[in-house]
């Protein structure tokens, strides 16, 4: 189509030279502004779209007199490879790791098994949690985390109970762990912080005395170390206790995210809405005020 434009542009006088050179220079504009809007595009898909590499877990165990096995699978449902995958199990004082598989490809499922001598000197319920160890294509290091409780010898039911709030972190946030004791018994519960290494906290074991019927409220300190914006994991708090010979324990799951910014609050939405608000109706105010005295003069 411009090339036929430009030729019949030819048979033209020679006071239509001018007019032929400028529709060719316009059609040629327009080219270039297509193909450079064409190249933007491109661009801003290419750059815009990211590749995740998501670990699901499945977490099974069995015990037989003092042996515990712990049956691990995990799969990639993401959409990338992940590599140097290994598992970390933890059982009372005693960890052990896993095989490394060099590549877990998309869809693909890695199973390993843990044996543990158990030697509790009580009874009762115990926490056994996994850290599932990765990285992408560029060795940048990840983690995920599950975990279960098993009955040791005594089927046993926490009288603890609790709630955590979900935390957005930029650098830091603050993770809201609420408990209560369902007993009339007093408890001294052991809580502990169980995180992803990309997440620290400088105060992930604490010791809290319950009341009989007692509500109380913990607040944890939780910073990014080294996860990317947009990030949404697992966190755990781990809460034991011991009554006579027995041991007790339970746990909660929470989710960190890592966002750019922090949100606001729907106070801090309100205030900011309410000030401009403000500021127009004193404003209006002034000006009917002023209107009035200067029709009365």
């Amino acid at each position: 189509m411009v090339y036929t434009e430009i030729i019949q542009n030819i048979a033209f006088e020679k006071d239509s030279v001018v007019y032929s050179e400028t529709i060719n220079r316009n059609i040629k504009s327009k080219n270039v502004y297509l193909q450079t809007t064409i190249l933007l595009l491109l661009c801003f898909i290419s750059t815009s779209y990211a590749r995740y590499i998501t670990i699901d877990s499945s977490l099974q165990t069995r015990i037989e007199g003092d042996v515990l096995n712990v049956f691990v699978e995990i799969t990639n449902n993401g959409d990338e490879f992940a590599y140097d995958v290994f598992i970390h199990a933890e059982v009372g004082d005693q960890s052990k790791v896993s095989n490394m598989k060099k590549e877990l490809r998309i869809k693909e499922s890695f199973q390993t098994n843990f044996t543990f001598q158990l030697s509790f000197k009580k009874s009762g319920n115990y926490p056994v949690f996994i850290k599932i160890n990765y990285s992408d294509l560029n060795k940048y290091s990840f983690s995920a985390l599950s975990m279960t409780h098993i009955n040791y010898k005594e089927n046993v039911y926490p009288q603890i109970f609790g709630k955590m709030e979900n935390v957005e972190i930029v650098k830091e946030g603050k993770a809201r762990l609420l408990l209560k004791n369902l007993d009339e018994q007093k408890k001294a519960v052991d809580i502990r912080l169980i995180l992803p290494k990309e997440l620290s906290s400088p105060e992930n074991m604490k010791k809290v005395m319950l009341q009989p019927k007692e509500e109380k409220s913990l607040v944890f300190t939780i910073s990014n170390f080294s996860a990317f914006v947009g990030t949404k994991t697992a966190i755990y708090v781990i809460m034991e206790y011991e009554n006579n010979q027995t041991h007790f324990s339970t746990s909660l799951m929470s989710s960190a995210e890592i966002i750019e910014k922090r949100k606001l609050t729907d106070k801090e939405r309100l205030l900011l809405l309410g000030i401009p608000i403000f500021l127009f109706a004193v404003f209006f105010s002034i000006s009917i005020y002023r209107r009035k005295r200067k029709k009365k003069i």
